[in-house]
């Protein structure tokens, strides 16, 4: 059984369509090249990006026809 998460939009639609907040935070892990205790403070928004990491992640949305 899965765990509850709190993610809010557009991060929530985002990790259903990755199959998890795991799958999610190993994504952005790899595309961002971040620790999972980042990619968990990015989720949150709390967590500062360099441009080339915005532009990524701008990228992962749109590869999956979420609009941020």
């Amino acid at each position: 059984m899965s765990r509850a998460t709190n993610l809010q939009a557009p991060w929530l639609p985002l990790a259903e369509k990755l199959g998890g907040a795991g799958n999610l935070y190993a994504e952005l892990q790899t595309r961002l090249q971040i620790s999972e205790p980042t990619a968990k403070r990015l989720c949150r928004e709390e967590a500062p990006l360099y441009r080339w990491q915005w532009d990524a992640v701008r990228v992962l949305f749109a590869a999956h026809k979420i609009k941020i």
